[in-house]
């Protein structure tokens, strides 16, 4: 864990190469989310625009999922400082990344919005335009510039005024413009993803607006 801002980021080589050690705070994620909390796959993106109210309000709702206290104690030192803080998850497919999202979403309800970097991914048509639809999901078949430009909005709010994100619908698998939105009180943004520290192209000024980065 832990990339202050300022601070460069890994190369993407590098990244590939980061594995987790028992010396760390972010070794103990996956240990702590496969012990505690609910598996990636029962957390969708849109159970956790939901408000918390409705999604618990039932006996067949999902219950909530369970955040370690070193990762609360973390964001509480972040939020301390003041002002918006933006704070990213990064890692590899399947290591969780949603689902630490889920869980911080939930521990700082009516604090935090998770806008994650999926709902940039390039439309259908698009790719097959460029010739990339068989590599959906490798780094330029997102719109890179577009979400380091949402990044840097999301970083100086202003008031009375929402900032909208796109959000990747795994049912029409396609990204929905608009489909959440920021509030200009919340202190707290969180955006996951595989591609937040990578330093080519217009990915390397995504580091730049991010407070932390978390290795998940």
């Amino acid at each position: 864990l832990g990339l202050q801002r300022g601070e460069k980021a890994p190369s993407a080589a590098r990244q590939r190469e980061l594995t987790l050690s028992p010396d760390t705070f972010c070794c103990d994620l996956q240990r702590a989310f496969a012990a505690h909390c609910l598996p990636a796959a029962t957390l969708s993106i849109a159970a956790m625009h939901r408000p918390i109210e409705a999604a618990t309000a039932s006996p067949d709702a999902l219950p909530t999922p369970l955040l370690p206290a070193a990762a609360r104690q973390r964001v509480d030192a972040l939020l301390a400082r003041g002002g918006r803080r933006l704070l990213g998850l990064v890692g590899t497919p399947g290591g969780g990344k949603s689902t630490l999202a889920a869980a911080l979403q939930v521990a700082y309800d009516g604090r935090a919005q998770v806008v994650p970097m999926d709902g940039f991914h390039l439309a259908g048509s698009e790719l097959q335009r460029l010739g990339r639809a068989g590599r959906k999901g490798a780094p330029d078949t997102f719109d890179a510039a577009g979400f380091a430009a949402l990044l840097r909005r999301l970083r100086t709010p202003h008031d009375g005024e929402a900032v909208y994100a796109p959000e990747f619908r795994r049912d029409i698998e396609e990204a929905v413009a608009g489909a959440i939105a920021v509030e200009p009180g919340l202190p707290l943004v969180i955006t996951e993803g595989n591609y937040l520290l990578l330093d080519e192209g217009h990915w390397a000024a995504v580091r730049a607006s991010l407070d932390e980065v978390w290795w998940v």
